[in-house]
């Protein structure tokens, strides 16, 4: 880990901020290629439009969150998005993922890229926000891309104790929205997605069961 932090230390003097995460943007698509061909961490063909797919997509979610949030990322998989927020300055991020091929692949991405996220590897549901945060801003936000319809997740944010979240949705999320409103309820907006025409991302507020 020290010889990591020596060279990461001299990227970050000599390229620049901004060109050091983007280099370290580029090192993670790599690494992710690599164990791609032998852990199903995301569609082979998503690879080929990578930035707009996965990055630009997760990247859009910094205009929405305060960068000192307490950011809880749930299903993470792939690491996506919260691998890419704690890339561009999120100190406090947490990926809860329960496959263990998958957090092994995390916990290479976080060795190798000499990131400070934490990773959770249990059942989210396990999951408490009170226990699993040192800060006191208490500032959570929940953000996921792929975990499930918006009444599963919401489920999980009554259970962890977080009122709040940033999502990626597709077309399908007015019915997911109406459909959760029968057993939460919840105050949201809705901004268009900038990587894809049907993709919005909901902010969602005071998440409690009904």
């Amino acid at each position: 880990m020290k010889k990591h932090d020596s060279v990461f230390r001299r990227a970050r003097r000599y390229l620049g901020q901004d060109v050091h995460r983007e280099f370290l943007v580029q090192r993670y698509i790599h690494i992710l290629g690599v164990w791609n061909k032998k852990v199903n961490l995301v569609q082979p063909d998503s690879l080929k439009q990578v930035m707009d797919r996965h990055v630009r997509d997760s990247k859009q979610l910094c205009g929405y969150i305060k960068v000192n949030s307490e950011i809880v990322d749930v299903g993470s998989g792939a690491g996506f998005p919260g691998v890419i927020l704690s890339i561009y300055g999120y100190q406090n991020v947490t990926l809860c993922e329960n496959n263990f091929k998958k957090v092994m692949f995390l916990n290479d991405i976080k060795r190798q890229l000499n990131l400070n996220f934490n990773i959770f590897n249990d059942d989210v549901y396990n999951f408490s926000s009170v226990q699993n945060a040192p800060c006191a801003s208490r500032d959570f936000v929940v953000v996921s891309r792929a975990f499930g319809a918006l009444s599963k997740l919401m489920g999980v944010m009554v259970r962890i104790g977080i009122l709040r979240a940033v999502l990626h949705k597709g077309k399908g999320c007015l019915s997911e929205l109406t459909d959760a409103s029968r057993s939460f309820k919840f105050r949201f907006q809705l901004r268009r997605s900038i990587t894809s025409s049907d993709g919005v991302i909901v902010l969602l507020n005071d998440v409690m069961k009904v």
